[in-house]
């Protein structure tokens, strides 16, 4: 991690979930901010970081979705993701697959979440053919 990365991670840690969850989108609203996943976060500030950086989007980098895995339920998670679908361009879609199904079968350790994965895997699929 950079110093400066760690520098703002620390400083991070010295603010309320909901400040630090202001802090990064005020000064994220572009880009990625490393030190997302260096503190915890309550809930509701995971969900509204969720709607934020990951709702609607198709990234480029299966990171952006591994960095939330870290900190948040598959099913939290994937409720976001599917909230946001019809605001993903169609031509999106095969990216969206390409890089946030890998990072959710990675973290799917038991039945029940392989079985939420399938599910959403299935659903992303039937929309990639319409």
């Amino acid at each position: 991690m950079r110093e400066c990365d760690r520098k703002e991670a620390a400083f991070l840690r010295t603010l309320s979930s909901e400040e630090a969850a202001a802090f990064l989108l005020e000064n994220y609203s572009d880009t990625w901010p490393a030190t997302i996943t260096r503190r915890s976060w309550k809930k509701s500030v995971q969900i509204r970081l969720a709607r934020e950086f990951i709702r609607g989007q198709a990234h480029a980098a299966g990171h952006r979705y591994r960095d939330f895995l870290t900190f948040m339920s598959i099913e939290a998670f994937l409720t976001i993701v599917e909230d946001g679908l019809a605001e993903v361009p169609p031509d999106r879609l095969d990216l969206l697959a390409y890089h946030l199904l890998p990072s959710l079968r990675a973290v799917a350790r038991t039945e029940a979440q392989r079985a939420c994965v399938q599910r959403f895997a299935r659903r992303l699929s039937d929309l990639q053919k319409q």
